[in-house]
């Protein structure tokens, strides 16, 4: 099992605990495991670690400029309502549709 895969394993295990008391057993386990291994096992771990955290902040990042551009929907029930709205809206710089 390649180094990535196995993050991408303890990553699933972990995301499946539900209380304090297992993952307190599981950080036990990880320490033991990553205790065990040579410093070349352990360099490849924490080059693909470095591999998931940067593929997550690219994820993260499209995600974030995707709701940039968010709106705001509003549904008034007349016309008075509509135009005491858009009025608001106009004074606070913000475009109404």
């Amino acid at each position: 099992m390649t180094a990535q895969q196995q993050l991408q394993n303890w990553l699933e295990q972990h995301r499946q605990l539900d209380n304090e008391t297992e993952r307190g057993q599981f950080y036990q386990h990880l320490i033991a495991v990553l205790g065990n291994q040579d410093s070349d096992s352990l360099r490849e771990g924490l080059l693909a670690l470095k591999d998931t955290v940067k593929a997550s902040r690219i994820k993260a990042e499209k995600s974030l400029r995707a709701q940039a551009a968010g709106s705001l929907q509003v549904f008034p029930k007349n016309r008075e309502e509509q135009e005491l709205l858009q009025k608001l809206l106009e004074r606070m710089g913000i475009p109404f549709k």
